[in-house]
């Protein structure tokens, strides 16, 4: 329905991936599979984009009617898995993941220019970012609209409130005042004790760091023209 520009979908994360998953359930089936599913939260409206991007760019690209899964499978075939030739890393015949029950949502995509000097292979600085809305989320008169196929990017965006936000993370760290560390030199990369006979006594606390990502939430708003609409002398 719209034509994007030439931006990629990297350095955005969407609250995940794509979406944000929850934790699931587990199950065993007869030939030792393990089988997880796992709640995905498609319609959090949020994405995650690297602290310094230039928000003051962040626009509208289109919106378009999709199926989104809202469930994650995850089979792990524990016999393959714990066999001694097994590859390290794991591999396709070790576990599958496949994403199902998918739902209606409309899909609204966001660009924007990264941090100063980022940009994907092809030098370009812009990047994109998705978030999903029920169709009830939706108001009947742009549902109308995105039918229709008849509208604009300045028209679309009037539909929609972007706010930003940065959110402290929890980090955990070295608590030096509780440790005690061995002294010792690095030999050939290896941190080798001066006394073989020291043990480090590592203590660890948890602080609140500023995140190095920036929220941006996009929820539905009121077009300027329902706004007048609605204090027009005739509707009092």
């Amino acid at each position: 329905m719209f034509r994007l520009h030439s931006v990629t979908t990297c350095f955005a994360i969407i609250t995940l991936g794509t979406t944000a998953i929850t934790a699931g359930t587990l199950a065993s089936t007869r030939n030792g599979d393990v089988v997880e599913i796992t709640d995905l939260r498609p319609f959090t409206h949020a994405a995650e984009i690297p602290v310094g991007s230039q928000t003051a760019s962040i626009r509208i690209e289109g919106i378009k009617f999709v199926k989104i899964a809202t469930k994650r499978r995850s089979v792990t075939n524990g016999v393959y898995c714990n066999q001694p030739w097994a590859e390290p890393g794991g591999s396709m015949s070790c576990e599958r993941t496949a994403d199902e029950s998918p739902v209606p949502a409309y899909r609204v995509t966001y660009s924007y220019r990264g941090q100063p000097l980022a940009s994907d292979e092809y030098g370009n600085p812009y990047f994109t970012f998705n978030v999903y809305f029920r169709p009830d989320e939706i108001s009947p008169r742009l549902r109308e609209r995105v039918a229709s196929g008849k509208i604009g990017r300045a028209e679309l965006a009037e539909f929609f409130d972007i706010a930003t936000s940065r959110e402290p993370v929890q980090e955990t760290v070295i608590d030096e005042t509780r440790s005690t560390l061995c002294d010792g030199n690095y030999v050939d990369g290896n941190w080798i004790h001066t006394n073989p006979k020291c043990e480090d006594n590592i203590a660890y606390r948890r602080v609140a760091m500023p995140s190095p990502y920036l929220r941006v939430e996009v929820n539905p708003g009121t077009p300027r023209y329902a706004t007048a609409a609605a204090s027009a002398p005739w509707q009092k």
